[in-house]
Formats: structure tokens, C-alpha cells, sequence
């Protein structure tokens, strides 16, 4: 039983490293996108690849079996990091310098649909802070604000 238990392990570790490894090559793919966007102006979101990519992703999972809500989590996760690499790019290589007086402050910007928020403003072009009570940490391309008073 310590053999196949042993096994089973080793076999996860494997799986594992493939994960990672698929993981990089996506991150990539997303680089790449997002210096595109950026040469040609465009914004780093697109709303409709996106819940593309969603609904793509529920499908195959309720075709393996897997828990459709798990396999969105784990795709707007990855989609969101994606974002954030591509708006580093954007922001670096923007054009006008007025972007950098572009600022917006999501309250509540840690829930689903304040992240929401705080991902289109930052698409198109504004520096995002975000006031949420519910974490101390946060993604690094949002500023943290706690002196601000209701």
C-alpha cells in the first residue's frame, strides 16, 4: 500500500511540473499579446475572449467531471495575472503622457465585481487604487488606501 501510495505521489509531482511548465508557455502567449496590444494601442481587456475562454473552460471541465465553479477560479486566476503582466507592458510603453494623471479609486475592489472595476479602468489606461477592508494584501499594481474615512 506504502508503494502505491509512494507512486500516486511521484505521479502528482510529475503532473505538477508539467502544470507549471504549461503555465510558463501560456504566460508567454500573454506577453506576447499584450506587447501587440500595447504597439497598437490597444486595450489590455477584452471582455468577450474572456468569457470565451470561461465558458470554453466549464465545458471541458464538465466533460472531465471536474466542478465547473473550480476551473473558472483557476482561469480568471491565470487570466488575471496575465493582465497584470500586460498592463506592466502597456504602462511602459504608452504613448501619451496624460495617462499617468489618469487615477480612479474602486471602493469595495477586492469583491468580484470591484475587481472587475479595477481591471477595465486599468485596461484603459488609469492608475487603480482600491479601498477594501477585506485584505491586507493585494496584486501589485493596486494601491492600498486605509486612511481614507467614510
Amino acid at each position: 500500500m506504502t508503494q502505491d501510495l509512494d507512486a500516486w505521489r511521484q505521479e502528482i509531482r510529475s503532473i505538477d511540473s508539467e502544470i507549471i511548465n504549461i503555465t510558463a508557455r501560456r504566460m508567454e502567449l500573454a506577453l506576447k499579446i499584450g506587447q501587440y496590444k500595447a504597439e497598437h494601442q490597444l486595450p489590455v481587456k477584452d471582455f468577450r475572449v474572456e468569457k470565451e475562454i470561461i465558458e470554453r473552460a466549464r465545458i471541458k471541465a464538465e466533460g472531465l467531471g471536474l466542478a465547473p465553479d473550480f476551473i473558472e477560479d483557476l482561469m480568471t486566476l491565470l487570466m488575471g495575472h496575465s493582465v497584470n503582466e500586460q498592463n506592466k507592458l502597456h504602462q511602459e510603453k504608452a504613448k501619451t503622457p496624460d495617462l499617468e494623471l489618469k487615477q480612479v479609486l474602486v471602493v469595495g475592489g477586492l469583491g468580484r465585481m470591484g475587481k472587475w472595476f479595477s481591471q477595465y479602468f486599468q485596461s484603459i489606461g488609469f492608475r487603480v487604487s482600491i479601498y477594501d477592508i477585506k485584505s491586507e494584501v493585494l496584486q501589485d499594481s493596486y494601491q492600498r488606501h486605509d486612511d481614507i474615512q467614510a
